[in-house]
């Protein structure tokens, strides 16, 4: 089931509110030089200096406009209202001083009439062009404003408020805005109607109490603001340069109003406050692009709340003028940019057009490349450039794009304080982010962490916020999501919860009511699945009715809505059974494909689930046309070149599935299909606990593949694809290690850049990830962000790209011997054997056992050694329980060995004319095992009877195992000998911690008296501390290595020759994944050592130092530097020593195996 997230986006206002205010400069500046208009220069003392640069007013203007309000203060006050006139030129000289740095004009302010109403204003300009609210002037203007308040307030005096609203913005002392708001509601109630002061009144009170509500949050505040706006512009004429600044604050206030409370009427009346105001200014104004801007944001916010197609594109519309018309190097540009950019998002997300998306980001590129980096909007324009990226990658799976996106997300959430405004929002973003990124890649540290930061985005945010709603079902989303991965029912619980809550919280007409109402029917469903709650699922498929009912039909999200109503009636069809369920869910989820888009990535999965539709009703009624359609479905799905490899995979494993009940000969192309999205599902960016995950779905396609290919005669495609397919992760490694000698002799740095890549996703690709924080650590991240192209050329395309080696290239494989691949299929089992210098395979059938029968020896095996009946000493490298039951250990033992003897061993021997033992020196077979047959000591098989001369392996051959055929495919040129040699052991260290092991010095004993016997031979012996570091240093410094302790991880070496595992259970494997090397024993040939010597379980400590001793002495024993190679057959006589001189039982001498050529 889909959940959808909500990102949220950021609009951008330009500068603070008050800024439209400083719209009537200009116009000031040509009245007052032309009629020195008393009102015009009244309302221009409302502009703060400092907002002149942002208006860019030229500086002759701003000389202009002063000497225009100095002549009139030296005018008759006869004709002009000197007080006025007084109290606005203080403020003009500032602001020249602001803008220009002339501090000499102040004095003369200081100078003007100290004795009359408005000194207090003065006193307070001098000390804001000072910047210092503790001047002794400051002090002055409130004592002499303060016997005022007592006084009838008249028009004149009312400027003396001017000083408690300057205070407020220098100290933030909200007791002086209460006395300025309280000084302003007096001085409406005094100044008569007609006055033309009341205009200046009203809006310095409408203005103050909208400052209060900025600082306190009081909506009574922000409501009676608007009402004195809206009072005051009705007295302002329309050809008043003032009034398209009165209403844009207005309109602000109705924004704010919309915002907290999401009264569709305010942001009706904002939209037409703002198409006034754009309509009232000149096309060249300063203002004209700030109104058109901010049109389009309250055009946008009713889109959002109304739905309406026509509005959001006029929004964008609008808000492309007021780009056009802003400067490019204008200190508002980025927040257009941002603005228009996140209108484009919008649109997309409603109608999908991808060109939309991809202006999207553009714009919002160019918004984070022009701001400033220390601007306090630079988080938003990151954010909002991060929103348009994630929404990209939900359309065309582009991985680069999320990964962007999370690290711009990333920023924005480290650089914003914690009580910084817009916090929750980064927060809930990146949130949204890294669960979408755990669903495409399956890292569960994202998911762990997206749902930690939603919370944090959720407990910061008011209960009546607007966004409340959308964060409650992110955080739902995430739970739900968590909960399918990890099963944890307190997660779908509170997922289910959180969404009842968005759900209730939202406005039934409200647009993001379907979504909502869409993710918890998913989380319902999700939750009946797994609990079998038929109440849930019912409740799911009406709460999914009513969301597909909600939403238009050229809705983006309706085929999402669709395909989750379908897959709410699957899960009630396979509980009730009832056929109308079925036939209802196959009609929504057919619209659904048709409604997608076929580049659209959900359309995969939708195609998936309609074809699961279609064989749930073929079950049911038996009709083949479903199984046809099914089929059909199915394909296409797996063929797609657009969506997720795993889903791509899991279609084409249903399709196998389909297509075996008709016997279909599209078979092999099925399973080719499959085993080339093998590799590509776990690709090297994932941790390698995930990629071992995603191989427990393909599990058994490969061994089942090889079988079809050798029904139809296909036996070299049966090897190719059993090699493709299996030990997926090991060949990924290897490949990385792959030498570059040839590379290096034609370009050096070429060579040398790329083992450094190879290095580092080598080197991430055996970790695990934690999540987003390590995200630049992500091999993934590292090979598509690598500094240059050059590793971009076919050779390391090659390189890097999954094998499908043929089978004349593994040929090699067999120098030393046949190589016997093992194949445990559903269907069958075979062997199929590679000969040296051949191009053919031949073909083994095992007629005589079957899969289950090699799941019962394993079974067998595992229990015998769980519980083998012998005393297991505290000398012993692994312990085991001691339970004793049943017929005797070596009893039990000769059972398995003998059925591998005869129905697997025997049958390969005879094919490859083995038919008695032979005499001298024995050769070599490596065996391949697949499946269960990788836990089973296949090397051991034989009849163990007191009779049975001549019936075991070990007598025919010495037996070597091989992970896969090319790991036994020497490189070119590789020596295996050596002039000199370094042997590092590493025993048990003092204080590891763990059983004592005895046997262990006596193991280095023997080696030490073996090497020390060649007194002609260059070879040291390094002894270790036991230390990680000290291991790893030496190991660097040495070709081979002998361990006799409990174990040891973390290796790394370029190329070696032994490797001596005399610990326990070092090429145990995983029993979930028998197809991949997960063994001490592998990680020694990946770290570089073409041999290993390895045990299958637990040894005794007392048997590990003969058979070490013996194996040093065999590959010893000429004199001369050892081969490597040799190393199977000595420890093949280490062994029958073992076996046959200290009649060892058979649960001591069966471990020990070798690995490699």
């Amino acid at each position: 089931m889909s959940n959808k997230a909500v990102p949220e986006q950021r609009h951008s206002e330009g500068t603070d509110p008050s800024h439209p205010v400083s719209s009537p400069l200009t116009t000031a500046v040509n009245e007052a030089a032309n009629s020195h208009s008393i009102m015009t220069l009244a309302y221009s003392s409302m502009l703060p200096g400092e907002k002149m640069r942002s208006l860019n007013i030229v500086c002759d203007d701003r000389h202009r406009l002063f000497s225009a309000m100095t002549s009139m203060v030296c005018s008759p006050k006869t004709q002009y209202d000197e007080d006025s006139c007084i109290s606005n030129l203080p403020s003009t000289k500032r602001s020249r001083s602001d803008v220009d740095g002339c501090m000499s004009d102040l004095p003369s302010a200081k100078r003007l009439r100290r004795d009359d109403d408005n000194t207090s204003t003065l006193l307070n300009q001098t000390s804001q062009s000072n910047g210092d609210a503790t001047t002794p002037e400051v002090g002055n203007a409130l004592d002499f404003s303060s016997p005022r308040r007592s006084a009838p307030i008249d028009a004149t005096s009312s400027c003396y408020i001017d000083v408690w609203l300057e205070q407020f913005k220098q100290r933030g002392d909200p007791a002086h805005l209460d006395t300025a708001i309280a000084s302003w509601d007096a001085a409406v109630q005094v100044v008569a109607e007609m006055s033309p002061l009341r205009v200046k009144v009203l809006l310095g009170l409408a203005e103050s109490l909208r400052q209060r509500f900025e600082l306190l949050g009081d909506l009574n505040d922000l409501t009676a603001s608007i009402g004195v706006f809206e009072e005051a512009i009705v007295s302002i004429a329309d050809v008043d340069s003032i009034k398209s600044a009165c209403l844009g604050l207005l309109s602000i206030c109705l924004s704010t109003r919309f915002q907290r409370l999401g009264d569709i009427a305010d942001t009706d009346r904002s939209v037409s406050v703002y198409e006034d105001a754009v309509r009232l200014t000149f096309h060249d104004h300063p203002l004209k692009a700030s109104y058109l801007d901010m049109l389009g944001v309250s055009l946008s916010d009713r889109f959002d709340r109304l739905g309406n197609v026509a509005d959001i594109d006029r929004s964008i519309s609008v808000q492309e003028d007021a780009v056009r018309l802003t400067l490019y190097d204008h200190p508002d540009k980025p927040s257009r940019l941002g603005n228009l950019g996140n209108l484009l998002l919008t649109r997309f997300e409603r109608l999908g057009n991808i060109a939309d998306i991809d202006r999207a980001i553009s714009v919002n590129d160019d918004a984070v490349r022009l701001i400033p980096h220390d601007h306090p909007d630079k988080l938003g324009h990151v954010n909002d450039l991060g929103n348009s990226l994630m929404t990209r990658f939900e359309r065309l799976d582009d991985v680069a794009d999320i990964e962007r996106a999370i690290s711009m997300q990333e920023d924005a959430v480290r650089l914003a304080p914690y009580d910084y405004p817009t916090k929750p929002t980064y927060l809930s973003n990146l949130g949204t982010s890294l669960a979408t990124r755990f669903q495409r890649l399956g890292n569960v540290a994202d998911i762990d962490r997206a749902i930690s930061v939603q919370e944090d985005a959720v407990r910061l945010t008011p209960h009546d916020h607007l966004d409340k709603t959308s964060r409650l079902n992110n955080l739902g989303n995430s739970l739900s999501t968590r909960f399918e991965r990890l099963g944890d029912v307190a997660d779908i619980d509170r997922s289910i919860s959180l969404q009842e809550d968005a759900v209730r919280l939202t406005p039934y007409d409200h647009p993001t009511k379907p979504g909502y109402l869409n993710n918890l029917a998913s989380s319902l469903a999700t939750r009946s699945q797994r609990l079998g709650n038929v109440a849930d699922i019912d409740r799911s498929i009406s709460v999914q009715e009513d969301a597909i009912r909600l939403s238009p039909h050229d809705h983006p999200h309706k085929p999402r809505f669709l395909n989750n109503l379908g897959i709410s009636l699957l899960v009630r069809f396979d509980r009730l059974g009832d056929v109308a369920d079925i036939d209802w869910l196959i009609l929504v989820q057919e619209d659904a494909v048709r409604l997608t888009p076929d580049n659209h990535p959900h359309k995969l999965q939708f195609l998936v689930n309609l074809g699961t539709s279609f064989f749930s009703r073929f079950r049911h009624l038996r009709d083949i046309a479903d199984l046809r359609s099914a089929i059909s479905t199915f394909s296409g799905a797996a063929c797609s070149s657009v969506g997720p490899s795993s889903i791509r995979l899991e279609a084409a494993l249903r399709w196998i599935r389909c297509a075996h009940l008709i016997s279909s000969d599209s078979l092999l192309d099925v399973y080719a299909a499959a085993i080339d999205l093998v590799p590509q599902v776990v690709w090297l960016g994932l941790p390698l606990q995930d990629r071992h995950r995603e191989l427990l779905r393909a599990a058994d396609v490969v061994r089942d593949a090889a079988v079809d290919a050798l029904a139809r005669g296909y036996r070299n495609r049966a090897v190719e694809w059993l090699e493709q397919g299996r030990s997926v992760v090991w060949n990924q490694l290897l490949q990385l290690r792959t030498p570059l000698d040839e590379l290096q002799s034609r370009d050096p740095t070429l060579a040398n850049r790329l083992r450094q890549v190879s290095y580092e996703l080598e080197k991430g690709s055996g970790h695990d990830m934690t999540g987003a924080g390590e995200m630049k650590n992500d091999v993934g991240y590292l090979w598509r962000n690598r500094p240059d192209n050059t590793v971009d050329s076919q050779w390391s395309a090659k390189r890097f790209s999954p094998r499908s080696d043929t089978v004349s290239q593994l040929a090699p494989s067999a120098h030393a011997g046949p190589v016997v691949i093992l194949n445990a299929s559903q269907y069958r089992c075979d062997a199929l054997v590679l000969l040296a210098e051949s191009d053919d395979v031949l073909h083994v059938p095992l007629p005589d056992i079957t899969y289950e029968q090699v799941e019962n020896l394993q079974k067998s095996l595992n229990k015998l050694l769980a519980s083998h009946g012998r005393v297991i000493s505290r000398m012993d490298r692994a312990i085991r329980e001691v339970v004793r039951r049943g017929r005797t250990t070596d009893e039990s033992f000769k059972s398995i060995l003998s059925e591998l003897w005869k129905k697997v061993v025997r049958p390969v021997l005879d094919a490859l004319a083995f038919s008695t033992p032979t005499a001298g020196e024995l050769s070599r077979i490596f065996w391949c095992p697949t499946g269960p047959f990788s836990f089973l000591p296949i090397h051991a098989a034989g009849l163990y009877g007191d009779a049975d001369t001549g019936a075991k392996l070990s007598d025919f051959l010495i037996s070597s195992y091989t992970l896969t055929l090319s790991a036994l495919i020497l490189p070119p040129h590789e020596g295996t000998t050596i002039d000199n040699m370094r042997l590092v052991a590493v025993p048990q260290p003092a204080s590891d911690r763990q059983t004592r092991l005895p046997g262990a010095q006596i193991e280095l004993g023997h080696i030490k008296t073996t090497l020390q016997s060649l007194s002609s031979t260059p070879i040291s012996l390094v002894q270790s501390i036991g230390t990680v570091e000290d291991v790893l240093t030496k190991m660097k410094e040495s070709d081979w290595v002998h361990f006799a302790c409990h174990g040891v991880q973390d290796l790394a070496r370029h190329r070696g020759g032994l490797a001596f595992l005399s610990a326990c259970q070092t090429a145990t494997g995983d029993k979930d994944l028998p197809e991949e090397a997960i063994h001490l024993a592998a990680g020694m040939l990946l770290a570089g050592y073409g041999g290993v010597v390895a045990t299958m379980w637990s040894i005794k400590d007392s048997d590990a130092p003969k058979v070490a001793k013996c194996v040093y002495e065999q590959l010893f024993r000429d004199g001369n530097l050892p081969d490597y190679r040799q190393a199977a057959r000595a420890l093949h006589y280490a062994v029958k020593g073992l076996r046959e001189e200290h009649s060892a039982p058979f649960m001591s001498w069966i471990p020990f195996i070798h690995i490699g050529p």
